[in-house]
C-alpha cells in the first residue's frame, strides 16, 4: 500500500464493497497503512449493507494485542455501521524477519493491508 495510485483503488473499493476484508497479525503495533486506509474510507462511506470481515492472526497464546486489534476493527465497523465478523487464527511465533515477510505477504494480497497505532490516525466520526 505504499503506491498512492494502489491505495487510492483500496480506499474507493472500501467505500462501495459489500464486504471489506481486512487480514492482519495482532501485533503490537498494526500496520501504519491499515489506520491511513481505514481513515481514509471510513468518513466517505455512503450508508449501506455491509460487513468488515476481520482475518487476525495471533500468536500462542493469543494476548493483549488480539484485544486491540479486534476492538480497533470493530469500532470502525460500528462508526461504518458494518456487520463485524472476526476471525481468529493462531499463528506459530515466528522470527521478526518472518513475521515482516508475512506482513508484506498480506499487504500485498489483502484489499484491506496497512499499519499505525490508533493513537496516531483515531476512528473519525462520522
Amino acid at each position: 500500500m505504499n503506491d498512492p495510485g494502489y491505495s487510492m483503488e483500496a480506499v474507493h473499493a472500501a467505500i462501495q464493497a459489500d464486504v471489506i476484508v481486512s487480514s492482519v497479525y495482532a501485533a503490537d503495533e498494526l500496520p501504519f497503512n491499515l489506520y491511513a486506509w481505514i481513515a481514509a474510507w471510513l468518513p466517505r462511506r455512503l450508508l449501506q449493507a455491509g460487513a468488515l470481515a476481520a482475518l487476525v492472526g495471533v500468536a500462542e497464546p493469543p494476548d493483549t494485542q488480539l484485544v486491540r486489534t479486534i476492538d480497533y476493527l470493530q469500532a470502525g465497523a460500528l462508526k461504518a455501521q458494518l456487520d463485524f465478523v472476526p476471525q481468529v487464527r493462531r499463528w506459530a511465533i515466528a522470527s521478526p524477519a518472518r513475521i515482516s515477510l508475512m506482513a508484506d505477504s498480506i499487504a500485498a494480497n489483502t484489499i484491506a493491508a496497512g499499519s499505525a497505532p490508533p493513537s496516531l490516525l483515531p476512528l473519525g466520526n462520522k
